[in-house]
């Protein structure tokens, strides 16, 4: 069955914020957040075009979706660059080949061409890292954080 991709409405909030929530998981997040708070930042993404959400659907089922925006390049700051802020395939799609074609799929379909495309992943996502190395992402900065207890 083919995958269908499509920019988001605001009809698929339940359904992005649960996915969110599964990439948090995933990702092994370590910021805790409630379905409410995903589901409004993803109703405030689409609304105010903080980023373009693109779903992608089998039949009447949502596997999947990415959401990114271009912004100015942090190297080359007279240029644009594409930030991929999520992508995620539900578990029972993934391992098929299906993330790679989604993701090529999109880049094709969305992103504008000739930009360079920045994403992160956290650090112990071990899996995250690896699909992304797959793909030819190369890591180019490391982010420390030290946590403020108090």
């Amino acid at each position: 069955m083919e995958i269908i991709l499509r920019h988001a409405t605001l009809g698929d909030v339940p359904a992005l914020a649960e996915m969110n929530r599964m990439l948090r998981q995933d990702e092994l997040s370590p910021r805790t957040k409630d379905l409410v708070w995903l589901t409004e930042r993803m109703q405030d993404w689409i609304t105010k075009q903080v980023y373009t959400v693109v779903v992608m659907e089998r039949g009447e089922e949502m596997i999947g979706y990415v959401t990114f925006r271009t912004e100015p390049d942090l190297v080359h700051p007279n240029e644009q660059h594409l930030f991929l802020r999520q992508f995620f395939i539900k578990p029972v799609y993934r391992r098929r080949g299906i993330g790679q074609a989604m993701f090529n799929r999109v880049e094709k379909e969305f992103f504008p061409q000739g930009v360079n495309i920045t994403l992160e992943v956290l650090n112990g996502n071990i899996q995250g890292r690896s699909f992304w190395e797959a793909l030819g992402f190369e890591a180019f900065s490391v982010t420390y954080r030290r946590a403020n207890d108090q």
